[in-house]
């Protein structure tokens, strides 16, 4: 008989954080244990992820321990014999920490953790305070050389912004001062603006009491379509802020124009920006070489990021870049390939600049796209809608603080703000954690299927990643010779997230960060029939008589001790970058319980329990079908004659591609 514990080390999944919540209902809105949970939970994390990198756990796990059990949201700490931890809070929630070291030494002969990427911790999302909805805008200066392409460039930002759940005028508005004056009322979600800047620079001042500080100095502006006469200014409602060099005239043939320095921003915007993404796409609008700066002034008011050239752009180029960058940032996928099916998802903004800088497209004949954030160091980020990179699906955990639900986690990029998970367009009532970078949820079943979103600020909408369900078939014909024989036969049915990505839109595959380069697959629920039986007489001249037959329902995690009749189907799905490499790995098992008479030379007579235990033992890795079918198949395993399984199919395939290049798949 073969015991098969060790391939199930991955039924209590390996990596931190998996969480259930045993709370009942909705999780409030107001601060309350779960608020705490997650600030204990983010606390126990940091603390972890610092003794996996440094290579010392399991050694200094008596180290994490004490720092557990010392947060004041811990209830209870317990190391594992398989050097798991398991913390459980004062509200109810499992979090389980795993290092999983990986058996393979470098260079230096030293092990490596195999920890997930580091986490980000992003600012959040555009919003704002008084409305449910964010707004965001777009604004053109009319005509100019190339009008068509800037125009239409234009219009594909505005589709884009809509898509991603945004409120934008329906024409452009004409950038006046007026215009600018309202920005921190009306539009501090996302701007972009098209048009005309410069940068110049004052003389130092003759008045000692002019304290202006533009003063000898050099700064970038932005003009408006605002025009009055330079030589009678004193007699108009912008005189005081000309005066104070909020305000300056424009050059040339545009003399009577007036132009925005970043002292009126300062004077208007009172810090009205909150965590806006702010897209210049004009001439100077980034110019790093001058003394005061717009991107330093916007970032001062509350701005995330700020986008912008640092010299003269042709209008219809930068248009270009700008339709590309808003495509991608909302997840639109409608500049370069209208039929893409399912649409891509969203990406931060680093995530986009940084595609479009490999693509060559941030560089013009005289300037370059750049962008500067609110802060240099460390991981923040920014990005317009939420954005799912990876998960993965935990099935019920019967066994665990009674918690009857399963759950999933979603990576990515969330915001610190907690909104809804919402599966089939439904919100989903249990939150059990919400992190800036990654959210566990309970679902209220254990059969549904669909797409999972993430929402934020009331209507902001994630790309969805689906939940997937696979069923399939398996028989086991045994035969050990000269003892006994028989038949196994199960069905059985599961589920996983999965996700489909792009090679165009999603570029290599570090842009998939998240705690797994794979999924797993585990059958939920199901049935088992065996019936086995036989008689023989051993070398010692025992007589045996085994009667093994019975029924059982499949349930995840049944086979974690022998004793227990149970089957168990995994699937650890590898998704590589280019879909015609990705692989599968399957594993299938049954155990089966019976009765074992013995009888004895002598006429002692005894019965035992029979346990029988049949699988494969090694996961074979397989190509996996672009229609993600896993085919029938056959495998051998001690005692068994013959062992199959039908195929084991999605019930909703994903949409195969149309060429080699055309999809990623991967899950992260």
């Amino acid at each position: 008989m073969r015991y098969i514990h060790s391939l199930f080390s991955f039924s209590m999944i390996i990596w931190c954080v998996i969480s259930f919540g045993c709370n009942n209902g909705a999780v409030p809105d107001q601060p309350g244990p779960l608020f705490d949970t997650v600030e204990a939970a983010k606390q126990a994390g940091d603390f972890f992820m610092d003794i996996c990198n440094d290579n010392q756990w399991p050694d200094d796990a008596d180290s994490f321990l004490d720092y557990a059990q010392s947060l004041e949201e811990v209830a209870t700490v317990e190391l594992k014999d398989d050097e798991t931890c398991v913390i459980q809070y004062q509200s109810g929630v499992l979090h389980y920490f795993n290092c999983n070291l990986k058996g393979e030494a470098d260079d230096d002969n030293e092990t490596e953790a195999d920890i997930a990427a580091a986490r980000v911790t992003p600012y959040g999302f555009p919003e704002v305070t008084e409305r449910s909805t964010p707004p965001a805008t777009v604004a053109v200066y009319p005509g100019g050389s190339g009008s068509a392409v800037i125009s239409s460039s234009s219009q594909q930002v505005i589709d884009a912004l809509e898509y991603a759940g945004y409120i934008v005028p329906d024409t452009p508005e004409s950038p006046t001062v007026e215009w600018f004056k309202n920005w921190d009322d009306n539009h501090n979600g996302v701007i972009y603006l098209n048009g005309h800047g410069g940068s110049g620079s004052l003389p130092a001042a003759e008045d000692p009491s002019d304290n202006s500080s533009l003063s000898g100095r050099s700064f970038n502006y932005i003009y408006t379509t605002t025009e009055i006469d330079g030589a009678a200014y004193e007699d108009s409602e912008y005189a005081e802020d000309i005066n104070a060099h909020l305000i300056e005239f424009g050059s040339g043939e545009h003399g009577n124009t007036l132009v925005l320095t970043p002292l009126f921003f300062d004077r208007y915007l009172d810090g009205g920006l909150p965590n806006s993404i702010i897209y210049l796409d004009t001439c100077f609008s980034l110019d790093t070489g001058v003394d005061v700066s717009l991107a330093d002034t916007f970032i001062n008011n509350g701005a995330e990021i700020v986008f912008g050239w640092n010299n003269r752009v042709l209008r219809r180029r930068g248009s270009q870049t700008a339709a590309l960058f808003f495509d991608r940032l909302c997840g639109y996928s409608q500049v370069e390939a209208d039929d893409l099916t399912p649409p891509s998802r969203p990406f931060t903004a680093l995530q986009v600049y940084e595609h479009l800088e490999e693509e060559g497209r941030t560089r013009q004949s005289r300037a370059n796209l750049s962008y500067q954030r609110r802060t240099t160091t460390g991981d923040e980020d920014t990005a317009a809608r939420p954005i799912i990179t990876g998960g993965y699906y935990q099935w019920a955990a019967e066994a665990v603080a009674g918690v009857q639900d399963p759950s999933i986690v979603l990576t990515g990029y969330f915001g610190p703000n907690q909104g809804q998970v919402r599966l089939n367009n439904q919100p989903l009532s249990q939150i059990v954690l919400w992190q800036s970078d990654q959210i566990v949820a309970m679902l209220s079943d254990d059969s549904t299927a669909g797409d999972i979103v993430v929402r934020v600020n009331d209507n902001l909408d994630s790309n969805a990643m689906r939940l997937t369900s696979f069923s399939g078939s398996a028989d086991w014909t045994i035969q050990r010779t000269g003892q006994y024989s028989g038949t196994i036969s199960a069905e059985f049915e599961g589920r996983v997230l999965l996700q489909l990505m792009r090679s165009e839109i999603d570029g290599e595959a570090t842009t998939a960060q998240g705690l797994f380069s794979n999924s797993l697959f585990a059958a939920e629920r199901g049935s088992l029939n065996w019936e086995i039986s036989g008689e023989w007489t051993d070398e010692f001249g025992d007589y045996h008589e085994v009667e093994a037959q019975g029924s059982g329902p499949v349930v995840p995690q049944s086979i974690t001790y022998t004793g227990t009749p149970g089957m168990s189907c995994l699937i650890e799905f590898v998704l590589d970058p280019d879909v015609s490499e990705a692989t599968y790995e399957l594993l299938l098992a049954a155990i089966v319980t019976g009765t074992e008479t013995i009888t004895t030379s002598e006429g002692a007579t005894t019965q035992q329990p029979w346990v029988g235990v049949y699988g494969t033992t090694d996961m074979t890795t397989q190509s996996l079908p672009a229609n993600w079918v896993i085919p029938a198949g056959s495998a051998t395993c001690e005692d068994c004659q013959t062992f199959q399984w039908s195929e084991i199919r999605p019930d909703t395939a994903p949409i195969p591609p149309t060429d080699d290049d055309a999809y990623h798949a991967r899950t992260r």
